[in-house]
């Protein structure tokens, strides 16, 4: 095995690119829990459970949202347009002044969401 020398330190060959590639996959896996972290611990008022299950959680662009004839808030979400159960709107506001919404695709069920302190 060739060692190579950098100033008083012996470095194995490939040790610099296994660390690199280590440090990549690293903040490759905490960087989505670490923008997902505001959604932990929020709870579902209607059943009580976690509004999130990991990644069913996000912000939803202003065009994606509107006022049905009625005055209740719709959201567009995996193609269509939701009906917001105003129970499932908790009482909190975001923390970046956008709307959010727990959306669980496989049981196209919105589970909770979260608006700006205003709209």
């Amino acid at each position: 095995m060739v060692l190579h020398r950098f100033g008083s330190r012996t470095i194995r060959p490939g040790a610099v690119a296994k660390a690199l590639v280590g440090a990549c996959i690293l903040s490759l896996c905490t960087s989505p829990a670490l923008a997902h972290d505001w959604y932990t611990g929020l709870i579902d008022p209607v059943t009580g459970s976690s509004c999130c299950g990991g990644q069913d959680c996000h912000p939803v662009p202003r065009e994606n949202l509107r006022f049905a004839e009625n005055g209740d808030m719709e959201l567009f979400l995996d193609g269509g347009w939701r009906h917001v159960d105003p129970q499932r709107i908790l009482k909190i506001s975001s923390p970046d002044s956008r709307v959010h919404a727990c959306w669980f695709h496989l049981f196209q069920e919105l589970r909770c969401v979260i608006l700006p302190g205003t709209l």
